[in-house]
Parts: C-alpha cells; sequence; structure tokens
C-alpha cells in the first residue's frame, strides 16, 4: 500500500493496483477517496473519472466543495482537474496517451449517496470545448446555466 503525501498532510492509504479518484477540499486539504478501483481494467477505471470530472464541473454531489479531483493508479497520478477562471474547466493528463483515452471512454457511473446517474448529456449542454496548445490537457468552458 502506497501514501499519498502533500505539505498540508496525507491521503489514506491506497491498495497497490488500484485506481482511485482523490479530491482537495478549498482549504486543500485531501478528502476521503470518491472511489478505489481495484477490480477493473483502466478503461473502466478512467471511466469512473469522467464521471467525476462531469460531476465536478457540474457542482453535483458536493462536488462544488472541492478544489481539485485527481486520478491515481497506486501512488501514480495520472490526471488532475481544476476549476479556473471564467468558469473553466481544465483536466491536465500524465501524457498524450492517458488524455486520448480519457477522450474515447464511456462515462462509468460512481454510486455515490442520493444517485442521480449519467452527467454526460447535462455536461456537454453546459460546456463548450476550448482549444489548449497542450496535447495533456482538456479544457471546457460553461456557457449556459443549469436550469
Amino acid at each position: 500500500m502506497g501514501t499519498i503525501q502533500s505539505a498540508l498532510g496525507y491521503h489514506e492509504s491506497l491498495p497497490d493496483g488500484a485506481y482511485s479518484c482523490l479530491a482537495r477540499d478549498l482549504s486543500s486539504y485531501y478528502l476521503p477517496s470518491l472511489f478505489i478501483d481495484k477490480e477493473h481494467d483502466f478503461q473502466h477505471a478512467i471511466g469512473k473519472f469522467k464521471h467525476c470530472v462531469y460531476l465536478y464541473a457540474l457542482g453535483k454531489q458536493n462536488f462544488g466543495n472541492y478544489k481539485h479531483i485527481y486520478f491515481y493508479f497506486a501512488n501514480e497520478r495520472l490526471a488532475k482537474a481544476e476549476r479556473l477562471q471564467n468558469e473553466k474547466i481544465l483536466v491536465a493528463f500524465k501524457d498524450e496517451e492517458t488524455a486520448r483515452c480519457f477522450d474515447k471512454a464511456q462515462e462509468t457511473v460512481v454510486q455515490f449517496k442520493n444517485y442521480r446517474g449519467w452527467q454526460e448529456r447535462v455536461f456537454n449542454n453546459m460546456f463548450a470545448v476550448l482549444l489548449d496548445d497542450d496535447i495533456t490537457h482538456r479544457l471546457w468552458i460553461k456557457v449556459k446555466e443549469r436550469t
């Protein structure tokens, strides 16, 4: 098992060989894992991360209280999602291959309390893609308010 460490403390121990989605609150402290997945392959796990990115962008399921969310394999960070100024969402991946896998991944619903189901359509109706010069980045801007 490994432990994710930051200047503001440690995250819970994560099993070797597991994919996970971690979050930091607005004070930059780690929160309990959003999911830990040791049973599925990379494509399934990145689909779960994609679902979490949608929830994060939409501010649903308490994701509006997160500063950043992260996608890890064991102790290796594969991606980080963050809110930028002007209602932009940036996801930075460790490499181009991981970014392309995210693009191709099907959203995989993560079961949270007060489950709400798939969010891709809602996300796509509210956010537009922006071009970024970095091939490891995916960038969106909010164009429509939630109704």
